[in-house]
């Protein structure tokens, strides 16, 4: 059994296309996932039932976590629930720890997009600045002119720090550049800056710097500061790895890469910040030739708290 039921479920019938078990996880043709009821399991051809709608506690993938409101993916080839997969199969309501062996998750009800996330605002200066990518997200990048450059993509609506934001974005690393002079961060900001992100008062990202496949963590709110400080996390350049930034704990954020917790004994505390926070992908260099370039899909936020 993939997923059991727990409340308020709506139900179809199909015809079963091969031998199926209750509780299986399924996709339809018109791409909504299902979830096989009844008490008997049907065999190849029989009339099935499925359910589309409703909560269900479905098998996770071991050693990663999900928070509450991300998109929950089925991976086929381990028969469990992940932050990526083949197919989504709906939302996360209930945060599932690392050794969990069940997600919660709303049956086909999908990431509700606040205003800005799917038309991000982009700004840059020099280089070659931001283009729209084939998979719809954003591409960043830099020529090799010996010149300071910044581009940035990030949410044209803001969150309030105390809606406990929390923020993702899939990243690719395409070309880190050949010198340190390259800088890129991904995470939450209250804004941008033309030369140094690292001085952004409001802000708690990964880093990455030119020429390394290190991945850091850094955070700054104007009293409270992490340099950036390696995760021991590295990325492939051309593989696209899964940032979050929890921040409903504004004194002690989490951050994870493809659902795993990093840097759990640092605190990455903001709690000296006031005002709204951006989800934002920002990539400078100083005056060099260094090129560079790195695409962001899915950049988002979400509150994790009820905030009037």
């Amino acid at each position: 059994m993939h997923a059991q039921f727990v409340k308020n479920s709506q139900v179809i019938g199909f015809q079963a296309p091969v031998a199926m078990s209750v509780g299986q996880m399924l996709l339809l043709p018109d791409n909504r996932v299902g979830v096989v009821t009844g008490t008997k399991a049907p065999e190849a051809g029989d009339l099935a039932s499925a359910a589309v709608a409703g909560l269900f506690d479905v098998d996770k993938a071991s050693g990663i976590c999900l928070l509450a409101g991300q998109t929950v993916y089925w991976n086929t080839s381990a028969s469990a629930a992940s932050y990526a997969g083949n197919f989504p199969i709906g939302t996360a309501t209930a945060d599932a720890a690392a050794s969990a062996t069940k997600v919660r998750v709303d049956l086909n009800m999908h990431v509700v997009t606040l205003p800005g996330d799917d038309a991000p605002a982009a700004a840059s200066t020099l280089g070659l600045g931001v283009a729209v990518g084939l998979d719809g997200g954003h591409v960043m990048e830099f020529d090799a002119v010996a010149e300071a450059a910044m581009a940035a993509v990030y949410s044209s609506a803001g969150l309030d720090i105390d809606a406990g934001p929390i923020m993702e974005a899939l990243v690719k690393v395409q070309d880190n550049g050949d010198d340190a002079a390259l800088d890129v961060n991904v995470g939450i900001a209250s804004g941008t800056h033309a030369t140094d992100f690292d001085s952004v008062s409001g802000q708690v990202a990964v880093h990455i710097d030119g020429n390394s496949l290190n991945l850091n963590a850094q955070s700054n709110d104007g009293t409270h500061s992490v340099v950036a400080t390696d995760t021991t996390v590295d990325y492939a350049e051309g593989t696209e790895f899964l940032v979050q930034i929890d921040c409903r704990d504004k004194s002690d954020c989490k951050i994870y890469i493809n659902g795993v917790r990093v840097l759990s004994g640092t605190t990455f505390d903001i709690s000296a910040y006031t005002g709204d926070l951006l989800a934002i992908a920002h990539m400078e260099k100083t005056s060099n030739d260094t090129t560079g370039k790195v695409s962001v899909r899915g950049l988002r936020l979400r509150g994790g708290t009820l905030a009037a």
